[in-house]
């Protein structure tokens, strides 16, 4: 049952790309809280597991958010255990660059991971 009748993901999928961070293990709370599957990818899968009192089940799932092949990986796995996926939250973020002094490689690897990823 949800924690919040009102609002229920009971018999959804979802996949969350990030789960370590404060954020993240606060949404895959909330997510499994109303009841969904949470598959969390992460670089480091077991971080997804930390979120304490969830009702809902959670998966983890490893992930290199900047390979489109591991993205299409992750999906075929998904899919392959649940035949479907009914939401996402792209939760990710690399915070490569400091400053406007920063150089491109500090750029293009802030936006592998931000722009690119959630493109993928």
């Amino acid at each position: 049952m949800p924690e919040h009748p009102d609002f229920s993901l009971v018999g959804k999928v979802i996949l969350q790309c990030g789960g370590s961070g404060l954020l993240g293990r606060a949404l895959v709370s909330a997510l499994s809280g109303a009841g969904a599957t949470v598959v969390v990818a992460s670089r480091t899968p077991q971080a997804g597991t930390v979120a304490a009192g969830a009702s809902g089940a959670i998966e983890t799932e490893p992930v290199d958010i900047e390979s489109e092949s591991s993205l299409h990986a992750l999906r075929d796995r998904i899919l392959a255990r649940h035949a479907r996926i009914d939401g996402l939250v792209f939760n990710v973020v690399n915070r490569a660059m400091r400053g406007f002094g920063d150089n491109l490689a500090a750029w293009q690897a802030s936006m592998a991971t931000n722009s690119t990823g959630f493109f993928a």
